[in-house]
């Protein structure tokens, strides 16, 4: 099999639109092990051809995704991620999701659902937050877990009565410190030059934990110290453990009036 773009996301893994979670696993690790640039170190489409796969696994191994791939059939190249097309899709025809998803039995109400967007912060999707929205009226309180992804939906539609059905939409905003690479949560830290020199003890202040890291003596600035097991869910593999957090120094130099 030639791996390329316009194979859809089953073709490349070598499978049927039927296969099990377990096969789409199995072939995954296979063709990961054969087309893995560091098992093809003198291939320079290695890497593409091992993203191609990637790409298809993170789809494919997750559930509410893959349902909503099969509805879409072969993604068209349009330069857009899945994700967006869920998300347009979704924002469109919230009710018939619902339905697909076994929300709810079938509607006979045309009313058109209500989505609210809000904005969270990179380290607020880290490391979940509450938010105050207003919805039919009320304004309500909203537990936004950790690991949402930008266009992530939640349904609040329990805490007010009669139609429409309302949800809320989870804009990321990237501004900030803080980057999401994957599952892996990278921090710009200043640190004092005086103590990149000499190495010590570092206290970080984060969202709902607070992180004590050891700055190694001769650190420059730029490198990234890593905390294993401290990044975001990896919800993608129905696994309970997380990404690595990095903290990336920035040296500060000069004295702090």
């Amino acid at each position: 099999m030639s791996l390329s773009k316009e194979l859809d996301y089953y073709e490349r893994l070598g499978l049927e639109h039927g296969a099990s979670s377990d096969d789409i696993k199995r072939a995954f690790r296979e063709l990961a092990r054969i087309h893995h640039p560091d098992r093809n170190p003198n291939d320079e489409s290695a890497k593409d051809r091992f993203q191609l796969l990637v790409e298809a696994y993170d789809v494919l191994s997750e559930p509410r995704e893959r349902r909503i791939y099969d509805l879409f059939g072969r993604v068209e190249p349009n330069g857009l991620p899945i994700e967006t097309q869920l998300s347009d899709f979704v924002s469109h025809n919230v009710s018939r999701v619902k339905q697909w998803f076994g929300f709810g039995g079938t509607s006979k109400n045309t009313v058109a659902d209500h989505i609210e967007d809000i904005r969270v912060s990179v380290l607020e999707s880290w490391s979940g937050t509450s938010k105050r929205v207003s919805l039919g009226g009320n304004v309500l309180s909203i537990t936004i877990p950790p690991g949402v992804v930008d266009g992530d939906m939640i349904d609040m539609s329990e805490h007010i009565e009669g139609d429409p059905k309302h949800f809320v939409r989870i804009h990321i905003d990237s501004k900030g410190r803080a980057e999401r690479h994957q599952n892996d949560l990278y921090i710009k830290q200043v640190v004092p030059l005086g103590l990149a020199q000499k190495g010590g003890p570092l206290s970080l202040n984060l969202p709902n934990q607070h992180l004590r890291i050891q700055i190694p003596a001769g650190c420059e600035g730029g490198t990234a110290l890593r905390i294993r097991g401290k990044g975001f869910p990896t919800h993608r593999t129905n696994s309970k453990s997380r990404g690595d957090l990095y903290i990336v120094v920035a040296l500060r130099f000069g004295v702090q009036r």
